[in-house]
């Protein structure tokens, strides 16, 4: 029997993040993802990607809602002791 990955919940990945970030920098996260549109977290990746020597995230969310097969790949800076988001693209993903 093969079960197919589902991708984590908002709740699932406030959980992962909380070991790096507090709950104010989660909040601004989910804020940018947004939370009508059931989004699951398939990956995502914590590092000093602009060379500030803070903790920046980029995670690749795909919406429940969304007929077409992509999924939206978010870029977050911790500027100032918020993650803001720097960056959204949309790619094709498989299932």
């Amino acid at each position: 029997i093969a079960i197919g990955q589902s991708g984590a919940s908002l709740k699932e990945f406030e959980g992962k993040l909380s070991g790096n970030y507090d709950s104010e920098m989660i909040a601004d996260v989910l804020n940018a993802i947004g939370t009508g549109e059931q989004p699951k977290v398939w990956s995502w990746d914590i590092g000093d990607f602009s060379m500030d020597e803070h903790n920046d995230l980029a995670c690749v969310v795909r919406y429940s809602k969304e007929k077409s097969k992509k999924c939206s790949i978010f870029f977050f800076t911790d500027i100032n002791g918020t993650l803001t988001l720097v960056g959204n693209v949309q790619k094709p993903c498989v299932d």
